[in-house]
């Protein structure tokens, strides 16, 4: 059901934490929000296909000490906020992380260019045009701190300019304050235009090299 968040997925803050959870050849399609699986520790999250959610797709959770997702070779598409964060409970937002500690995620088809349902059609409409919201691959609710990114060997396509034009399809602007990011060796492949390159004004610890960056109708004019 599309109005309520009706997560087809959520872990609970239960003590101590889940840890060591896999998740493999699992479908999550058609809903509102995806999976929330902000309280697990070392989480293998692949070869799942995550469609259509027309607000949070994967809740990967706000910074913790002790935090290790692994999320790679997943087909993921049509999301309102494809990697999204809400706001810290009570243990989040730690200073300082464990060794390690982090969200990675690697070597995944991340498909922004179809529309999302916000709504029916006030009439009936053969186009499909209803389905026109665009999706992002970063977002957050009521701006937590970030947890490391590690972000690498991904492919994500999009139809038009990320928000403000940030650098990666919107990763390289969103909740960058206070934490550390890595992009590395991903295909950022846009329809219309060519990927901005902005970054967001707050300073940021990245890493950022072997990115590819292509306009398909604009870039060889570029």
């Amino acid at each position: 059901y599309r109005g309520t968040p009706s997560y087809q997925l959520i872990t609970q803050r239960n003590k101590p934490l889940n840890r060591d959870w896999e998740i493999a050849h699992c479908e999550f399609t058609d809903d509102h929000d995806g999976v929330w699986i902000r309280y697990v520790n070392n989480l293998r999250f692949h070869h799942n296909l995550v469609d259509h959610f027309n607000d949070d797709g994967i809740e990967v959770g706000a910074r913790k000490r002790d935090h290790e997702l692994y999320i790679y070779q997943n087909l993921i598409s049509r999301c309102g906020l494809t990697f999204t964060l809400h706001e810290m409970e009570t243990d989040e937002g730690a200073t300082e992380v464990n060794p390690g500690s982090g969200i990675y995620i690697t070597r995944n088809l991340v498909d922004l260019r179809r529309g999302l349902f916000k709504g029916p059609p006030r009439q009936p409409d053969p186009t499909a045009a209803f389905l026109q919201s665009s999706s992002s691959l970063a977002g957050d609710h009521s701006s937590p701190i970030w947890p490391d990114y590690w972000f690498y060997h991904n492919t994500v396509l999009r139809t038009d300019n990320a928000w403000r034009g940030y650098y990666g399809h919107g990763i390289g602007g969103r909740g960058v304050r206070g934490n550390r990011r890595a992009l590395l060796n991903n295909c950022f492949v846009q329809l219309r235009g060519v990927p901005g390159l902005s970054f967001a004004p707050t300073p940021a610890n990245y890493q950022i090299d072997g990115n590819l960056h292509w306009g398909l109708v604009d870039g060889p004019a570029f």
